[in-house]
């Protein structure tokens, strides 16, 4: 990870966490530690999966590339009240109840083939 991100405060983060790190957290040190807002954070975090689904589908299912530009264009109110929610909600009212697909979405960045595959 520190590769990737190769800032001092970044890679004494991850030293004081050295077991395995939820990819939000990891996600928003990175990016507070690069000087990203949290609300155009939050909204990368968010916007990345849907934009992602979306390439996929424009690779597997006739879908044209415009289509996918239309989709994507379509989630972004939904990815802003999304954002706007997650900016204002209590922590505590915040959480995942997938912490297996978090892991395995880590793993899958590291594997040969990705599309669709854990």
């Amino acid at each position: 990870m520190t590769r990737a991100w190769p800032d001092a405060r970044f890679a004494a983060f991850c030293a004081r966490h050295p077991k395995r790190r939820a990819h939000a957290a990891v996600f928003r040190a990175a990016s507070r530690f690069a000087a990203i807002p949290a609300r155009e954070a939050v909204f990368a975090y968010l916007a990345a999966p849907a934009a992602n689904l979306t390439s996929a589908g424009v690779r597997l299912v006739p879908l044209g590339r415009r289509d996918g530009q239309r989709v994507t264009a379509g989630l972004l109110s939904d990815i802003t009240d999304a954002t706007e929610a997650a900016l204002v909600a209590d922590l505590n009212d915040l959480g995942t109840a997938s912490p297996m697909l978090d892991m395995l979405s880590m793993r899958y960045e590291t594997q040969y083939t990705r599309l669709f595959r854990l």
